[in-house]
């Protein structure tokens, strides 16, 4: 069976205390990455964007839907559905281990570590 590449799509909501370049530094830090530009990284596996969630709402309390940033995470042409699995992950215990507060909506969240952080609370909810 073939994946296709929307299959592979990943939107990860981050609750980040900071702007939207101090996430871009910590995420280039974090990352091997062939390339980067303001608001893009492009590593061997998969290419992330990061924007501001323009549904930001401060007063909503734990709801990732509502968290300042999000990041596109697209697999790279010669990306598998493994390899995402394993981008994603990394991703997503990073932030948690800096207490930045992320979750993972994907068509794969029931392999990423804590089902991609919904619904748990411990994760997402400072």
């Amino acid at each position: 069976m073939v994946t296709s590449i929307i299959d592979l799509y990943c939107k990860i909501f981050v609750n980040f205390q900071g702007d939207r370049l101090e996430l871009f530094e910590k995420l280039k830090g974090f990352l091997k990455f062939n390339s980067a530009e303001m608001n893009s990284i492009i590593t061997n596996s998969a290419n992330i964007d990061i924007y501001r969630n323009e549904d930001f709402n401060p007063t909503t309390h734990g709801d990732f839907l509502f968290f300042e940033y999000f990041l596109e995470v697209y697999p790279t042409e010669i990306g598998s559905l493994e390899t995402q699995i394993e981008v994603i992950s990394k991703l997503l215990l990073y932030f948690w281990e800096l207490k930045i507060y992320s979750v993972a909506a994907c068509d794969f969240e029931d392999k990423l570590p804590q089902n991609g952080g919904y619904k748990d609370q411990k994760i997402y909810d400072p």
